[in-house]
């Protein structure tokens, strides 16, 4: 296991990033889908995680090793959620 000092969390804003293209393709080889469905969605405009309060985020050792995308809520203001 590598020292997580190696690693680091940025903050991604703008165009998708080209290099999670591998992250997406490892992911897919192990039959997880959410990388590649990320950047589909990136690229149609469904999510792009630029809303006030919305983040995506890479964890970083050299190449991408994972990422996360934080949406706000869309049931927030639901009382029936």
């Amino acid at each position: 296991m590598s020292d997580l000092a190696d690693h680091s969390i940025r903050r991604h804003a703008g165009a998708a990033p080209p290099e999670i293209r591998a992250l997406a393709e490892a992911a897919q080889a192990e039959g997880h889908r959410f990388v590649q469905r990320t950047l589909d969605e990136w690229r149609a405009g469904d999510n792009r995680f630029d809303a006030p309060g919305e983040a995506f985020l890479l964890a970083v050792d050299g190449p991408p090793v994972g990422l996360a995308g934080l949406n706000i809520d869309p049931f927030l203001d639901d009382p029936e959620a």
